[in-house]
């Protein structure tokens, strides 16, 4: 154990260094919002905050600390903003602050549920021409007359000029209170009210109904299925309740009635009255802000046994620096550190992991030993009159002690938003904290600060009950 000791101290002198006073730090004047959460790997320092490396504090000797990696380790970068115009680089750089290479984070839009306003089809009974109309259905039936606007009092009318035309063409309409978010999606009732006065031409004579979908309001591109909504010749005013669901957000919902059969000699004429929306989705999915990730191995640019800090760049000319690390320590093989690997079933600690495929997972590495053993015991037991002991229960655990090298604050608070997580991963097992990380306390002028902490085997528990 000494001398596992002496080979943790010695690697730790490696990556506790002597500070590199020429750090820089730039300031930007956007007005847009931006997250990084302190739990990444790598800790980011937006920009108008002091790295840890640049800090002086008057009485505390100045001691800086490199993150150590290995070059293999993967590194998980993650961000969000609400700006959706704007696009990010990470820059690699050197000891002299040369560039060694650039990576793009990809951009993905993140969606939050909100809730829906009444929602009403503008002018559903036809008192202003709100409504657009296309003589077909791009391609999926042959063109038809259009609605007629207006055609008498406040109806529309769709009516051949010539026998022989079997559908109506459509009618639609987009969202007024917000037309670029679309339709909802969902389930939707609405009340229709029309006439069917065509005449001659083979039976059957009755209109179907037929709600179609489209992206603007010249173009149909989805037919939903719906059941069977008539109007019959001879009837007179006919209303329907119809209800049918939009599997995602549409920009336009098209409304068609079609003939059934041959359309010989049929003489259409359709007159609606109202389109009146009774019932819609309650909420909806909008984009809220923008997700940034990259994912990395040093390995993979080339890079290793060598010292480098990270910087995020907002892309332009120029370019604007948002966030940078402190000096990361990249190398083959560290002696006395430990890799974690962590992961959450839900969006934890600033970081997304819901609806995202694949689920990241991050690896944090630190300076520790991860060696004490111990097999907690638990038994309850039971003294009958006649003086036999009866064993109840009895419970044994595993667990193990992550002891922690000498580490800024910063870091001891990362590694317990760490193991705060669903999923924490150390030699090939799932741990879990069930006791407190304990800080050693030292020299209350020296920064850097020990800790210790006990994990419990996730999945070894045994357990005998009678």
């Amino acid at each position: 154990m000494e001398k596992m000791r002496f080979i943790f101290i010695l690697a730790l002198s490696l990556w506790i260094t002597g500070c590199q006073d020429d750090l820089t730090w730039k300031t930007h004047d956007s007005c847009f919002s931006m997250t990084i959460s302190n739990a990444l790997p790598v800790q980011i320092w937006l920009d108008g905050e002091e790295p840890y490396n640049s800090q002086e504090v008057c009485g505390v000797t100045k001691i800086c600390f490199n993150q150590p990696f290995q070059c293999d380790d993967p590194i998980g970068l993650q961000f969000s903003d609400d700006d959706p115009d704007s696009d990010y680089l990470l820059l690699v750089l050197d000891k002299e602050d040369n560039l060694i290479t650039s990576l793009p984070f990809e951009k993905k839009p993140r969606l939050i549920e909100v809730p829906v306003e009444q929602l009403q089809f503008p002018n559903y009974d036809f008192n202003t021409g709100a409504w657009s109309v296309i003589a077909n259905a791009g391609g999926l039936w042959p063109t038809g007359p259009n609605f007629a606007w207006p055609g008498f009092g406040s109806n529309v009318i769709a009516e051949s000029m010539s026998s022989g035309q079997g559908n109506t063409g459509a009618i639609g309409i987009n969202r007024e209170d917000y037309p670029d978010r679309g339709w909802p999606a969902g389930t939707y009732k609405v009340k229709i009210s029309g006439n069917n006065e065509s005449q001659n031409g083979m039976d059957p004579k009755a209109l179907r109904l037929y709600i179609l979908t489209g992206p603007s309001n010249s173009v149909i591109d989805e037919v939903l299925t719906i059941d069977s909504y008539y109007w019959n010749p001879g009837d007179g005013w006919t209303e329907h309740d119809v209800e049918f669901t939009l599997p995602g957000n549409r920009n336009y919902i098209w409304f068609l009635w079609s003939k059934g059969g041959t359309s010989s000699g049929y003489d259409l004429k359709f007159t609606l009255d109202y389109i009146d929306m009774t019932d819609y989705p309650k909420t909806e999915m909008i984009e809220d802000e923008q997700l940034h990730e990259l994912s990395f191995t040093f390995e993979s640019l080339g890079i290793c046994e060598k010292t480098v800090r990270l910087q995020i760049v907002k892309d332009g000319s120029p370019s604007e620096v948002i966030g940078t690390s402190d000096w990361l320590m990249i190398d083959s093989h560290f002696n006395a550190t430990v890799p974690i690997d962590y992961t959450n079933h839900k969006d934890f600690a600033g970081i997304a992991y819901s609806d995202l495929s694949p689920v990241p997972t991050f690896r944090l590495r630190i300076p520790a030993i991860f060696f004490e053993q111990d097999n907690p015991a638990e038994q309850e037991d039971h003294e009958l009159s006649s003086g036999e002991i009866v064993r109840l229960y009895n419970k044994l655990e595993e667990r193990r002690k992550l002891d922690i090298g000498f580490m800024p604050q910063y870091l001891h608070r990362k590694l317990q938003l760490v193991l705060m997580h669903d999923v924490v991963i150390i030699d090939g097992k799932e741990w879990i904290r069930r006791e407190a990380y304990e800080r050693i306390d030292g020299n209350k002028r020296y920064p850097l600060k020990r800790a210790s902490v006990w994990l419990h085997d996730k999945n070894y528990i045994k357990e005998n009950q009678l």
